[in-house]
Protein backbone atom coordinates (compact mmCIF):
# COMPACT_ATOMS: atom_id res chain seq x y z
CA UNK A 1 0.00 0.00 0.00
CA UNK A 2 1.30 3.42 -0.91
CA UNK A 3 0.26 6.83 0.37
CA UNK A 4 -0.13 8.39 -3.08
CA UNK A 5 -0.57 6.17 -6.13
CA UNK A 6 -0.06 8.99 -8.64
CA UNK A 7 3.33 9.90 -7.14
CA UNK A 8 4.41 6.25 -6.65
CA UNK A 9 3.84 5.05 -10.23
CA UNK A 10 6.66 7.18 -11.76
CA UNK A 11 9.09 5.73 -9.18
CA UNK A 12 8.23 2.14 -10.11
CA UNK A 13 8.44 2.97 -13.83
CA UNK A 14 11.87 4.54 -13.30
CA UNK A 15 13.22 1.29 -11.83
CA UNK A 16 11.89 -0.80 -14.71
CA UNK A 17 8.30 -1.77 -13.86
CA UNK A 18 5.55 -1.47 -16.48
CA UNK A 19 1.91 -0.86 -15.62
CA UNK A 20 -0.71 -3.44 -16.61
CA UNK A 21 -3.44 -1.19 -18.01
CA UNK A 22 -6.01 -4.01 -17.94
CA UNK A 23 -6.33 -3.44 -14.16
CA UNK A 24 -8.68 -0.52 -13.52
CA UNK A 25 -7.10 2.14 -11.34
CA UNK A 26 -10.29 4.15 -10.71
CA UNK A 27 -11.43 4.90 -7.17
CA UNK A 28 -13.82 2.24 -5.80
CA UNK A 29 -15.54 1.47 -2.52
CA UNK A 30 -13.44 -0.87 -0.41
CA UNK A 31 -15.50 -2.95 2.01
CA UNK A 32 -12.38 -4.64 3.41
CA UNK A 33 -10.94 -1.28 4.50
CA UNK A 34 -14.36 -0.42 5.93
CA UNK A 35 -14.11 -3.46 8.21
CA UNK A 36 -10.38 -3.26 8.98
CA UNK A 37 -10.24 0.44 9.73
CA UNK A 38 -13.83 1.03 10.78
CA UNK A 39 -14.21 3.78 8.18
CA UNK A 40 -17.56 3.91 6.43
CA UNK A 41 -17.32 4.58 2.72
CA UNK A 42 -13.56 3.92 2.44
CA UNK A 43 -12.27 4.02 -1.13
CA UNK A 44 -9.08 2.73 -2.72
CA UNK A 45 -7.34 2.45 -6.09
CA UNK A 46 -5.06 -0.29 -7.37
CA UNK A 47 -2.38 -0.53 -10.06
CA UNK A 48 -0.65 -3.72 -11.20
CA UNK A 49 3.03 -3.35 -12.08
CA UNK A 50 5.22 -6.01 -13.68
CA UNK A 51 8.97 -6.43 -14.16
CA UNK A 52 10.91 -9.27 -15.80
CA UNK A 53 12.76 -11.47 -13.31
CA UNK A 54 16.22 -12.61 -14.34
CA UNK A 55 16.18 -15.18 -11.51
CA UNK A 56 13.07 -17.19 -12.44
CA UNK A 57 12.69 -16.03 -16.02
CA UNK A 58 9.05 -15.17 -15.26
CA UNK A 59 7.49 -11.74 -14.80
CA UNK A 60 7.19 -10.48 -11.22
CA UNK A 61 4.04 -8.48 -10.44
CA UNK A 62 3.41 -5.99 -7.66
CA UNK A 63 0.10 -4.38 -6.80
CA UNK A 64 0.13 -0.83 -5.48
CA UNK A 65 -2.87 0.87 -3.99
CA UNK A 66 -4.02 3.84 -1.99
Amino acid sequence: MVANLDRSLPFYRAIGFTQDCSVASAWRKDELLDRLLGIKGAQSRTAKLTIDSNVSGKPFSRYCGN
